[in-house]
């Protein structure tokens, strides 16, 4: 998006904050606007069967989200939960039509967005698709890890979370944590994981061959 059309969304945006496990939103609300992550960060979680729980996305600073539902127009399909001390900017409703009526280039850069999404989500389906359990994690942990901000401050997901979201036992989990950890490329304390060699696990990448899970 050109400087001058974000400077005019982010002119008419509301700054919201929340607390850490704090609900933003929830499955089945109305879709009332869409939101950046200005500091901390935000999972959205699915519900596939009662009593069970998927960590869809953990979203980072910088990055949007909820502009699927709200470009649609149908009910949200994650929860979506505040971790950590987080700030958002939300553009509602009303907001974006005031704007998109006023220049209608806005339309194709909501348009943009959920391209990427969507990209993502492909991209990530195909990794993760051929990936072994230990360079999917490898994968994950560098992609939460890659603002300064959350780098500085650690990743704040439990194992039982991360197991979730890769759909692996929270056991495997934690042996190739303790494994990395142990290799010197990461930290960990109680729901708490801090990446130390980034450009490490980085080569592992690309040296490293599957395993048995």
């Amino acid at each position: 998006m050109p400087e001058q059309r974000r400077e005019r969304l982010f002119s008419v945006g509301r700054i919201r904050r929340y607390n850490g496990g704090q609900r933003i939103y929830s499955i089945g609300d109305i879709a009332d606007g869409f939101y950046m992550i200005m500091s901390g960060g935000v999972n959205l979680i699915s519900y596939p069967a009662p009593g069970r729980q998927i960590l869809g996305q953990a979203m980072k600073s910088g990055s949007w989200f909820g502009e699927v539902s709200f470009m649609d127009n149908k009910p949200r399909y994650y929860d979506a939960v505040a971790v950590g001390s987080t700030k958002l900017m939300m553009i509602s409703s009303s907001s974006w039509k005031r704007i998109a009526q006023q220049d209608s280039l806005f339309i194709g850069d909501l348009a943009l967005l959920c391209c990427e999404r969507v990209r993502m989500a492909s991209e990530n389906m195909g990794i993760f698709s051929i990936s072994d359990s230990r360079s999917r994690l490898i994968r994950l942990l560098l992609n939460l890890s890659e603002d300064r901000e959350r780098a500085a401050r650690g990743i704040h997901m439990s194992q039982a979370e991360i197991a979730d979201m890769m759909g692996i036992t929270r056991q495997t989990v934690n042996r190739i944590l303790r494994g990395l950890e142990a290799e010197g490329f990461l930290s960990l304390l109680y729901s708490s994981i801090t990446v130390t060699d980034r450009r490490g696990l980085e080569a592992l990448l690309l040296v490293h061959k599957p395993e048995r899970v």
